[in-house]
């Protein structure tokens, strides 16, 4: 029995979140440090003794998870604390440490806002969430004359966009235009360069996830001001022989949302399958390039994703955008996957970008990468395949457009293609996007819609799904028709049994993993 002077002992629940680094201390950096105290305070949850607390066997399970996932735990356990930080309702009287961490949790699950930080002190520095980078890097003074109050712009470098920004240079007149021409004429075609470059990119890019997309996306919904992403059933693809590649399910998300959804975690392509194809399109142009990991905040659409009991809220996970310096000095983001936020900029000169779209960046030399693990709920075998496809493709799409150059009587680099005349930019652009396009979608076609690349799962559904190759023939027999799947998943049957039988029937004992 505890003396009277003993203090009783801490419920373990709240002992766990007085280990967190509290939201207002210095020490905070956004809710990604102290990772080795955080892993340790896991591990003593998991030992302590059980917690009245009506969130403790949600706690403990991720917990656990996180702790068995090694590296990856303080990313995954953040992970699912914000969305149960989403799903309850604030307590306002609260003033427990997990009340604090929970508010803390909420921020961040919706964006990292400036403007919405719920803490007195603490508040990160920089613009508010509603800031157009557009109208904060256009110039009020002469660049010959130095005259304020001018907005003469530059017609040759006036890309009026909100999606591929480029610097702007405003004059008193023409004769001032004209005076610094030869002053301005290396940034102006860098300018030009750049935004051209940057929006092929984006729509080869955009062509090659519609041509390959693998998710099984079942349900999409808006709820609170988050959007949230149901993943289909993976045993209804390996049970019913769905090809690896399939169509991204157009009718489920509305136009605004086709982008965001089609983009979602992908950012890593940059240093994958999109290395090659980037220094081809942006290596003239350029002094130096490095990849941007970074945090990002101020999300305008936040988005979370549901699978395997598992969460993924894109606001807590790691992005990467491609930071470029031109040959004129100039310093420019390009983000492809941004819309994933609910940005809009896909181009955007760095610094403003920067201040407004990061809490916490590093910048590296822009180089292939290993393929990392993206997310603990996504399919490796999938991906990893879906990767090597890719690189195949983006390979011949090259190959192509050197062709292209060679046979062109005209213009012989890609170079030259993005510096000529608009109305023959505008038409090599269009003849470009004909080519990219017909060439990704045959080669996909014609190669991955075979028997081979369609799609089972092995005795065990919950292991995910596997590419069939040599196995096709015999599976045949066993995939169910979609018609058949859904009927029995309706009756309530138990598919996991029913997919085993069918193995059984087949293979025998000797089911093939």
């Amino acid at each position: 029995m505890a003396s009277a002077t003993e203090s009783p002992a801490i419920d373990s629940v709240e002992k766990l979140f007085s280990m967190f680094i509290d939201p207002e201390s210095e020490g905070n950096d956004g809710g990604v440090g102290a990772s080795a105290q955080l892993f340790g305070a896991l591990e003593a949850f998991i030992k302590d003794p059980p917690s009245p607390d009506p969130d403790y066997k949600y706690l403990l399970t991720h917990a656990k998870e996180a702790v068995a996932s090694g590296k990856a735990a303080v990313p995954y356990f953040r992970q699912q604390l914000a969305y149960l930080a989403v799903e309850k309702q604030p307590n306002r009287k609260d003033k427990s440490k997990k009340a604090r961490q929970l508010k803390y949790h909420r921020w961040m699950a919706y964006g990292l806002k400036t403007e919405t930080y719920p803490f007195p002190k603490g508040k990160p520095s920089g613009p508010p969430s509603t800031t157009r980078i557009a109208a904060i890097v256009s110039p009020t003074s002469c660049a010959a004359c130095g005259k304020k109050g001018v907005n003469m712009r530059c017609p040759d470098c006036n890309f009026q966009d909100d999606k591929f920004i480029v610097k702007k240079t405003v004059y008193c007149n023409k004769k001032c235009l004209q005076d610094h021409y030869k002053a301005h004429q290396s940034v102006c075609e860098c300018r030009r360069s750049i935004y051209r470059a940057a929006e092929l990119l984006h729509n080869i890019f955009i062509t090659l996830e519609e041509a390959t997309f693998v998710f099984p996306l079942g349900e999409i919904f808006q709820r609170s001001g988050m959007v949230y992403l149901i993943d289909d059933a993976w045993d209804r693809a390996g049970m019913t022989g769905r090809y690896v590649f399939t169509p991204f399910p157009k009718h489920l998300a509305s136009e605004e949302l086709h982008h965001a959804l089609l983009l979602w975690g992908r950012s890593e392509e940059l240093s994958l399958s999109l290395f090659t194809l980037i220094n081809y399109l942006f290596g003239p142009m350029c002094k130096s390039m490095e990849q941007v990991l970074l945090q990002p905040r101020n999300v305008i659409r936040p988005m979370c994703q549901i699978s395997m009991d598992r969460v993924l809220n894109v606001c807590l996970h790691k992005h990467m955008a491609l930071k470029v310096s031109l040959r004129s000095g100039e310093d420019y983001i390009i983000d492809l996957t941004g819309a994933q936020f609910g940005w809009k900029e896909t181009l955007a000169p760095f610094l403003p970008w920067i201040d407004l779209r990061s809490s916490k960046s590093d910048g590296q030399i822009f180089k292939p990468a290993c393929r990392s693990i993206r997310t603990l709920v996504q399919q490796n075998v999938l991906e990893s395949f879906q990767l090597e496809v890719r690189s195949k493709v983006l390979k011949s799409v090259i190959s192509e457009l050197h062709q292209a150059m060679r046979d062109n009587a005209t213009y012989k680099t890609f170079n030259q293609v993005i510096q000529a005349p608009l109305e023959d930019y505008k038409r090599a652009e269009r003849n470009i996007m004909e080519l990219v396009q017909q060439k990704i979608y045959m080669l996909v076609k014609n190669e991955y819609y075979q028997e081979q690349y369609r799609l089972w799962l092995g005795r065990s559904p919950c292991s995910g799904p596997q590419i069939a190759k040599q196995r096709a023939k015999d599976l045949k027999d066993v995939w169910m028709t979609t018609k058949e799947y859904d009927r029995l998943r309706k009756s309530g049957a138990n598919m996991s049994e029913i997919w085993d039988q069918r193995l059984k029937a087949k293979f025998g004992e000797n089911v093939p993993n």
